[in-house]
C-alpha cells in the first residue's frame, strides 16, 4: 500500500497508548480488554446465533449511525489536533508535562477511533451487500459485535483521556486578566 494511503502509524500511535503512566510498562491486561473481548464477544453472539438461526436486521440504522459517529469523532480529532497546538503557546503549560502527554495520547486514541468507525462502517455496508431478506447471516453479525465492540471501547477510552486532560488542565494556574 502507498505510504500516502497507510494508517500503521494511527494503529502504532493508538497501542502505544496502552502502557503503565509510571513505569511506561506495554499493560497486557488492555490488551486483552481492547482486543480479546470484542472477538470473544463476537465469536460468542455469532456461534448463539447461528445455533438458533437467527439473523441481524435492520442493518441500514446502523450503518447511518456509525457513519454519522465517525464523522463526528473525525471532528474531534481536529480540535484535539488545535488543542495541541494551543497547549505549546500557553506559557503555563509544561512541554513535557501530564497535560501535553494526555492530549498527544487523546489525539492517537481519537485518531485510531475515526479509522475504527471508518472500518466498522465499511463492513457492515458489506454485510448489508451480502445479505438477503431474511437479514445478515450469523458470521457477519458476530464479526460486526466484535468490530462495534472494539469500537466502543476505543471511544471509552478517547472519553476517559479527555476527563484527565481536564483535571490537569484544571491544575493550571489561572491566567491574570490585561
Amino acid at each position: 500500500m502507498s505510504s500516502k494511503f497507510s494508517v500503521r502509524t494511527t494503529v502504532y500511535d493508538h497501542y502505544r497508548t496502552l502502557v503503565d503512566v509510571n513505569s511506561e510498562k506495554v499493560r497486557a491486561r488492555d490488551f486483552v480488554v481492547v482486543i480479546g473481548v470484542p472477538a470473544a464477544l463476537g465469536a460468542l453472539v455469532g456461534a448463539l446465533m447461528a445455533s438458533r438461526g437467527l439473523r441481524m436486521k435492520e442493518i441500514g440504522a446502523s450503518i447511518g449511525g456509525l457513519a454519522t459517529f465517525t464523522a463526528l469523532l473525525f471532528g474531534l480529532v481536529i480540535w484535539v489536533f488545535q488543542l495541541r497546538m494551543q497547549l505549546d503557546r500557553d506559557p503555563r503549560v509544561d512541554r513535557k508535562g501530564p497535560l501535553v502527554t494526555l492530549v498527544n495520547e487523546l489525539f492517537a486514541n481519537v485518531n485510531y477511533a475515526v479509522l475504527c468507525g471508518l472500518l466498522t462502517t465499511v463492513l457492515a455496508m458489506i454485510a448489508a451487500a451480502a445479505s438477503n431478506s431474511q437479514g445478515v447471516n450469523a458470521w457477519w453479525t458476530g464479526v460486526l459485535v466484535a468490530f462495534v465492540t472494539h469500537f466502543v471501547l476505543t471511544v471509552l477510552m478517547c472519553i476517559k483521556r479527555v476527563g484527565s486532560a481536564y483535571r490537569q488542565i484544571n491544575k493550571l494556574p489561572r491566567m491574570t486578566p490585561m
